[in-house]
């Protein structure tokens, strides 16, 4: 796992809801969470971010943890894909429900 990755789909994920990173880790109760993963990316101090982490980050920037772990698609894709028609209503439901498990 790359750290880098998953915090650039943190990354998306507060941009894509409007809010900040110091917004998101209060909320989550990791006050500093996304700011210490910022910088541990930055020096390039380690590669993994712990379950606990990623469990208390994922609700409120309204996605999964596995998602913010190892990506695929977003709330917004399976939505879109949902409205075009190009899923099934059985596969969009399948995506749906994945996408937006409570942890």
């Amino acid at each position: 796992m790359k750290l880098a990755e998953i915090l650039s789909r943190i990354e998306m994920r507060l941009k894509a809801l409007g809010i900040s990173a110091n917004e998101a880790s209060r909320r989550a109760g990791k006050s500093d969470a996304i700011r210490n993963l910022r910088r541990a990316v930055a020096k390039g101090e380690r590669e993994g971010i712990s379950t606990a982490t990623l469990m208390a980050l994922a609700p409120v920037l309204e996605t999964t943890a596995p998602w913010l772990l190892t990506g695929g698609a977003s709330p917004e894709e399976v939505a879109e894909e949902a409205v075009s028609g190009s899923l099934s209503y059985e596969e969009a439901l399948t995506a749906l429900a994945w996408a937006f498990e409570a942890p």
